[in-house]
């Protein structure tokens, strides 16, 4: 079943299925994590190395993040910046 499929048998439109244009199911290379936070490969690494993020390494030694954990770490920001009471 494609991602349209699903969406339209939840009800749920395409941007409620994919917050933020992430697809939770997809892994990422981490050029495009760099690019969607406005930061350095070098820091997405160092992320990983702290354990923020959670990186998949694979056989070539390229490393993948999940698309769950872009979201967490999109929405723990965004609940930063709200202010609190």
């Amino acid at each position: 079943m494609s991602l349209m499929e699903r969406a339209g048998a939840e009800g749920k439109t395409l941007d409620e299925e994919r917050p933020y244009g992430v697809d939770p199911n997809r892994l990422y290379p981490i050029e495009f994590v760099a690019d969607l936070f406005s930061v350095d490969r070098k820091l997405v690494r160092w992320w990983i190395k702290k354990g923020v993020l959670e990186g998949i390494r694979l056989p070539n030694r390229a490393w993948r993040i999940r698309g769950i954990e872009i979201i967490r770490i999109i929405d723990q920001g965004a609940s930063r910046r709200t202010p609190r009471n």
